[in-house]
């Protein structure tokens, strides 16, 4: 909306849209109802393909970067301060810059180059939160967390999964691949039956 000069000429001010909230404080307050869960999901999609379309790689996202404005449910993605623009749209590998608990098994510690797909890995994750209300690895530490990724499968027949759609589950699955090759890109998740069959569209 605007952009203010500081008094000391060092600084700039980004003047935004007002957002009720975000996607941490709306989870923990359990109040969204199924058709909300898909439509974030949906307009998170939307802004990863323009973002993913100029090669630009958010590398955060995370509940907590998600505003939302909680009368229309709408979302902006905030915080680029991680953001990538890459020629090629692909990364060296063993960046483990971001929030442990939402970055990419690559990111990690497979070492190898990496590219988009580390944000549908975040939005797996966030999906996962979104649907169970809680994370699929946890941890304190970058070793706890990429250990119980590279050893733990999520059991889709826990109790927290009671009342989660199968489609909903397949989506989590396919984006939270542990080999990047395998794992749905936003183009996949765009076509997945669980966004297709919903009444957002």
């Amino acid at each position: 909306q605007n952009v203010i000069r500081s008094e000391n000429d060092r600084d700039i001010y980004l003047v935004f849209d007002f957002m009720d909230t975000d996607l941490h404080a709306v989870i923990r307050a359990n109040i969204l109802e199924d058709i909300h869960k898909q439509y974030i999901i949906y307009q998170c999609l939307k802004c990863l393909k323009y973002m993913h379309s100029a090669n630009l790689l958010h590398r955060d996202l995370k509940p907590s970067n998600l505003l939302i404005d909680e009368s229309e449910k709408n979302v902006k993605i905030a915080d680029f301060g991680l953001a990538f623009k890459s020629k090629d749209n692909l990364l060296g590998g063993a960046d483990t810059r971001g929030t442990l608990k939402y970055i990419a098994p690559e990111q990690l510690w497979d070492n190898r180059p990496f590219d988009h797909r580390v944000d549908a890995w975040s939005l797996g994750i966030i999906l996962h939160k979104l649907l169970t209300g809680i994370l699929p690895y946890d941890g304190e530490s970058l070793s706890a967390i990429a250990d119980k990724i590279r050893d733990d499968e999520i059991d889709y027949s826990a109790e927290m999964w009671d009342g989660v759609s199968i489609d909903a589950q397949d989506l989590v699955e396919h984006l939270l691949c542990k080999t990047q090759l395998d794992r749905f890109n936003v183009a996949d998740i765009a076509k997945h039956s669980w966004i297709l069959d919903s009444d957002i569209n």
